[in-house]
């Protein structure tokens, strides 16, 4: 969901903007206006140890999101009031990761709306993700939480009314380095797994 001109340009060029967690948490509406890509995760172990860690992640990503619900003429409105309806996603997200800057590996799937990511990892400790009793290493933190939950952690919203009804999947591209805010690219191949819409 989107304006209709960026709609239009799309199809006219293959012109594309992908987003960021970065950019998400500076949106000051209530549709888009999301904490995203700080988690927090529960790490059962054993019966007696677990640990409650809160990590940033996807900072190497970009992100597009879409929806896999008829939006209300309301929900169609906040987001721009128009629509590129994609009927083949695979396809689609092939060919867009074809034309992200150093693309390394790519995610598809539809949102959890949960605030925890919970994973069981035998014989877990502080040290396995990098903790002492007053240092952390955030690389080995980050590498360790990267394994335990994979790439659900690329998609987690907060469970609220708001965003449950926009019933959101999306499209990971993870990038060899950090990237920008957004992205604007030409992905003119894409354009054949899709159609303009306007209600």
């Amino acid at each position: 969901m989107l304006e209709r001109r960026w709609v239009d340009k799309f199809f006219e060029t293959g012109e594309l903007r992908l987003s960021s967690f970065a950019k998400f948490r500076e949106h000051t509406d209530e549709q888009r206006s999301d904490n995203e890509g700080r988690h927090k995760y529960l790490l059962q172990g054993d019966e007696s140890t677990g640990f409650a860690v809160v990590m940033g992640i996807g900072s190497d990503a970009y992100i597009l999101c879409a929806t896999t619900c008829e939006p209300s003429e309301s929900l169609l409105q906040s987001f721009g009031g128009a629509a590129i309806k994609i009927f083949d996603t695979m396809a689609f997200g092939r060919a867009v990761s074809r034309c992200v800057p150093a693309f390394s590996a790519g995610y598809l799937g539809h949102c959890a709306y949960q605030r925890w990511i919970h994973a069981k990892v035998p014989n877990v400790t502080a040290e396995s993700f990098g903790a002492t009793s007053n240092t952390i290493d955030l690389n080995k933190a980050h590498e360790f939480l990267s394994d335990a939950a994979g790439a659900a952690v690329y998609f987690r919203k907060a469970p609220t009314p708001t965003f449950m009804q926009q019933a959101e999947y999306r499209w990971v591209f993870r990038t060899s380095s950090a990237v920008e805010s957004t992205v604007t690219i030409l992905a003119p191949e894409a354009r054949k797994f899709c159609v303009p819409w306007y209600p």
